[in-house]
């Protein structure tokens, strides 16, 4: 972990102005647009939806790190599906700093083995992304056999059954305008809640960054007061502060307060807390490190997580190994690397457990 912890979204998309205005909002059921004033780059030109065939328009860019991450699903999805649907890279929203599309497209070969257009002037990105009220990139959208638009969404959350349904004529349009018009109704109160916090979200992330821990204090405590989506948010950030500010009393209050509270049943909230506190490159102090807190909460978010998710696990033997229990620490650290998929995190889960075995042998 960095030393300051800076405020973070779990971001799947990555985001860039839309600069058509429209009240015609492309939905479920519309019927899609043309891509006309496209570039082809790949493949045969589409200039129109040919009836009882199904299109996906993946709108992505090569500055776009989730867009390049999710081409080697497309692509794999691309080959299961070839005699069915045929997939459409539309590249829009190009800046002066990212790698040319042509370029890009070429160096990927066969990674990218479908159709690849590139936006001109912005008239696909108005024509689909603007119309549909889409800020985010990775977006696909499935075009079904009647030429309507069947599917909105990140193409690694939910497309490939919706398109499997939508090839077999299986798919629920209804039922899925509905579930997509209550999602809207959720995203667009997030968004409320989240432009409301905003004055408070900027003093926290300004405090971070300055390590200014009153005004991190401060502004924790305004989240807690004011907005409840940003509870947790506030209450963990103001252990953090707290810690810093060295008073120990009230932040021991209030990390177990939070534990039996907002983080009771949130492992990723738990875990958080006690990495934190155990962090071995971190730079709190001894005497700022409550070691039973921390193994509370590791122990906590072990539960939750069925005693199988070495990144929680990882963090409960760091405690007990701070702690002086350097068995239960080699226990679950084995159990985290037992847990753990091969490559870079079992090495770096091996080189802590060969710390915790070389400290027991030299008792």
């Amino acid at each position: 972990m960095s030393k300051i912890a800076l405020i973070s979204l779990a971001l799947v998309a990555t985001f860039a102005p839309v600069s058509l205005a429209t009240d015609d909002i492309l939905g479920i059921g519309s019927p899609a647009p043309t891509l006309s004033d496209v570039t082809w780059l790949k493949g045969e030109a589409v200039s129109q939806w040919e009836e009882g065939h199904v299109y996906i328009l993946d709108f992505w860019a090569t500055w776009c790190g989730p867009c390049k991450a999710s081409i080697p699903h497309i692509n794999e999805f691309q080959e299961k599906m070839r005699k069915d649907v045929n997939v459409i890279g539309v590249a829009i929203w190009p800046n002066d700093r990212m790698v040319p599309t042509a370029d890009f497209v070429d160096e990927q070969g066969d990674a990218m083995d479908y159709t690849i257009c590139e936006d001109n002037d912005g008239f696909a990105a108005d024509a689909f992304m603007a119309a549909a009220k889409r800020r985010g990139i990775p977006t696909c959208m499935v075009v079904g056999k009647t030429g309507q638009i069947e599917w909105i969404g990140h193409p690694m959350s939910g497309m490939d059954e919706a398109v499997e349904q939508i090839v077999a004529d299986t798919f629920d349009q209804e039922a899925y305008k509905k579930e997509m018009a209550k999602k809207a109704e959720a995203e667009a109160a997030a968004d409320a809640a989240r432009n409301a916090a905003r004055p408070e979200l900027n003093a926290l992330g300004a405090g971070l960054r300055a390590e200014d821990w009153a005004g991190v204090l401060d502004a924790s405590d305004a989240l807690i007061d004011k907005h409840p989506l940003y509870a947790t948010t506030g209450s963990q950030y103001k252990y953090h502060a707290l810690v810093r500010l060295d008073r120990k009393a009230d932040a021991a209050r209030h990390g177990r307060n939070i534990l039996n509270g907002d983080f009771a049943k949130e492992a990723n909230l738990l875990n958080g807390l006690s990495w934190f506190i155990v962090d071995p490159e971190g730079d709190l102090n001894e005497e700022q490190r409550d070691l039973e807190l921390a193994l509370f909460a590791a122990n906590k978010a072990n539960t939750l997580t069925e005693e199988s998710n070495p990144s929680i696990l990882d963090p409960l033997a760091r405690g007990e190994f701070r702690l002086g229990n350097l068995a239960s620490a080699i226990r679950a650290q084995q159990a985290a690397i037992e847990n753990a998929p091969d490559g870079e995190q079992k090495e770096a889960l091996q080189v802590s457990l060969d710390e915790y075995i070389e400290a027991a042998e030299n008792l």
